[in-house]
């Protein structure tokens, strides 16, 4: 596939934070899910470490802070300017023709954060993987480690 046909491609996923889309562009892999490693200091939307193809890579947590993305089977690794993260997700996604979902309302991706897509009748969030990432980038690692994050 050409960058271009993935341009409107979405990959749909479940986790115990949620439904989830994000665009099929930005995912690099799905593989199970490696060993989760915890650090100190960690950010708390960070569940841990992952380690893929030689990158230690941090796993993200979609909603909870103690929500527990180390249990899941699955792990997207995705890829934008920003860096690699991994995301959590139960069994492995889905990725419909375009014609199967519903983008109600949708417009340029950088304007569709918290936006919903509705496939198979189901609600899922839009991420906005993009500035999750530069977020991320930010994040003052000399602050205490938050009491969710633990050894796995």
């Amino acid at each position: 596939m050409s960058a271009r046909d993935l341009s409107n491609r979405l990959v749909f996923f479940r986790n115990r934070d949620g439904a989830f889309a994000l665009p099929l562009a930005d995912v690099l892999a799905v593989i199970p899910l490696p060993k989760v490693r915890f650090l100190p200091l960690l950010p708390p939307h960070v569940a841990g470490m992952v380690v893929h193809d030689g990158e230690a890579l941090p796993l993200l947590r979609l909603a909870a802070k103690d929500s527990p993305a180390t249990v899941s089977a699955f792990a997207l690794i995705c890829a934008v300017s920003w860096g690699r993260v991994a995301l959590s997700a139960d069994a492995v996604p889905r990725v419909p023709a375009p014609e199967r979902f519903a983008t109600p309302g949708l417009s340029d991706a950088g304007k569709n954060e918290g936006r919903q897509v509705l496939y198979d009748q189901v609600p899922y969030l839009l991420l906005d993987i993009e500035r999750i990432v530069a977020e991320l980038s930010r994040w003052d690692f000399r602050q205490p480690s938050p009491p969710g994050n633990q050894e796995v």
